[in-house]
């Protein structure tokens, strides 16, 4: 999508392209490698399935526990790292010529968003003993780290395509099932905890 915007659109800088493509690359091996396979772990280990998390030694812990290595953490840690930079280098640099005023307050807000990023991962990784807030802190964490690519752009980009892109990127957020689920206090449905039972058991044959 993001070459197709880039041929769509003749004229663009590459280093915008770079700085996209760059992003999409990392944040959707963190949301697969990370999120996504912490949250079917128990459905995974029971097909068999193969994932970044289970090769890198993640394991139901109880019903709603979770067992993560420190090369796991290391791994979810890097990723993090390499989103920060590839936002960071090129607003340090201002490749964008944003007036003083615009490139301080946009790297002010920048760095808070970074920060909640980090500490939303750091937290996360504190949760394990409660499948259903760590699920729901990895979707804040998703959110924020996605909204720091929103907030590096939102002053190059013209009115009318701000506004097109928060209304694309926002409407999905506040429709997610998972803050929806958290906020109003639903319980991990039957099914999910059946999941984590089926593999209780044989958690022996499946140590890191």
């Amino acid at each position: 999508m993001v070459l197709y915007g880039a041929a769509a659109i003749p004229g663009r800088s590459s280093w915008v392209l770079g700085v996209i493509f760059a992003f999409v690359i990392v944040f959707i091996v963190m949301i697969n490698g990370i999120h996504g396979c912490l949250r079917d772990l128990a459905n995974d280990l029971n097909y068999g399935a193969r994932t970044t998390a289970i090769f890198l030694g993640a394991r139901p812990s109880g019903i709603n526990g979770l067992i993560l290595p420190l090369r796991f953490r290391l791994y979810a840690l890097a990723l993090q790292v390499l989103l920060i930079g590839i936002i960071l280098i090129p607003l340090f640099y201002n490749w964008f010529g944003y007036p003083l005023m615009t490139w301080t307050i946009t790297i002010g807000i920048l760095l808070i968003f970074i920060l909640l990023s980090l500490i939303l991962l750091v937290v996360s990784a504190g949760s394990i003993d409660n499948r259903s807030r760590l699920n729901f802190l990895g979707m804040l964490h998703i959110s924020i780290s996605l909204s720091s690519l929103l907030v590096l752009f939102a002053a190059y980009l013209s009115s009318g395509v701000l506004e097109l892109v928060l209304v694309i990127y926002l409407v999905p957020i506040c429709s997610n099932k998972i803050l929806w689920d958290r906020l109003t206090r639903r319980k991990i449905s039957y099914v999910e905890n059946s999941l984590f039972e089926s593999v209780k058991g044989d958690n022996s044959n499946y140590s890191p």
